[in-house]
């Protein structure tokens, strides 16, 4: 087990939220802003009592190098999770248009000789 390993099981988890580390470029911090997470921070009752507590910054903040811990309720965790998954089913269907087209495409260029043609990807009802 890792240090961060270690330190990630100190924090004493809530029902209802996920916890995570997040990586402390200013690009990616606004972004996980956005999404729904929050910095935990000393006064916390996920961080109160353990050995976190040392790890907190100036502000407050519990970091370890480039990287600090946050939570997001688990609602908004999902819908992430949900809009992700659809992104992803958007963009294999993309895939398989293109490859169905260029099929296509490449029968008609063949012509009458196009029965010797296998395409490369097989349709799979899902």
């Amino acid at each position: 087990m890792s240090l961060l390993d270690d330190l990630t099981s100190q924090i004493k988890k809530r029902q209802g939220q996920r916890y995570r580390l997040v990586r402390l470029d200013p690009e990616n911090v606004s972004r996980k802003k956005l999404e729904g997470y929050e910095f935990l921070r000393k006064e916390d009752p996920e961080i109160k009592g353990t050995i976190l507590e040392q790890h907190q910054i100036a502000d407050g903040q519990i970091r370890v190098g480039n990287l600090a811990f946050a939570r997001i309720p688990e609602i908004a965790a999902r819908a992430k999770e949900k809009k992700n998954e659809e992104r992803l089913k958007r963009h294999l269907e993309a895939i398989r248009h293109n490859y169905q087209q260029a099929g296509e495409s490449i029968k008609r260029e063949l012509g009458p000789s196009h029965a010797a043609f296998k395409p490369i990807v097989e349709e799979k009802e899902e």
